[in-house]
């Protein structure tokens, strides 16, 4: 955090806060602060909080992970590649359809409402059966390889 805050002062970013952990009502009101929701995430099971922003009305930039390939539509958000690039190049063509931001927060909302929470546990389920298939693959490689 230090340095994302020497960072900001360094290159005058006077719009950029940084507020640590928040949780609750003050993350809520966040969300309603927010235009898009980024989720810069290189490894995630689920993506509680990306699924809590779209429930909030929030369209979503996020990195190819796991969850995002299961709950990211184009309708509502922008998946790209784990790099500082990639997101750049997300924010540039979001931002870049400003007015498009809040048809995209309400198609996310519509979403995320519809998902039940115990979707979460088959997403993880499915996460951890793909895991144990990769496992024995690679052991079943390993054994006859030698």
């Amino acid at each position: 955090m230090r340095q994302l805050l020497r960072l900001a002062r360094k290159l005058q970013l006077v719009e950029v806060h940084f507020p640590g952990h928040v949780s609750g009502a003050r993350k809520y009101a966040f969300f309603r602060l927010a235009d898009l929701y980024i989720f810069p995430s290189r490894h995630e099971s689920y993506g509680l909080t990306m699924m809590e922003a779209m429930a909030a009305g929030l369209p979503v930039l996020t990195t190819n992970h796991r969850s995002a390939q299961d709950l990211v539509r184009p309708e509502f958000g922008l998946v790209v590649e784990p790099n500082a690039k990639s997101i750049y190049q997300g924010l540039v063509v979001l931002l870049g359809e400003r007015g498009k931001l809040k048809t995209m927060g309400e198609e996310a909302q519509k979403f995320a409402l519809a998902q039940p929470f115990s979707r979460a546990a088959d997403i993880f389920a499915l996460q951890l059966l793909s895991l144990l298939k990769e496992e024995q693959t690679t052991q079943l490689q390993f054994r006859y390889s030698r």
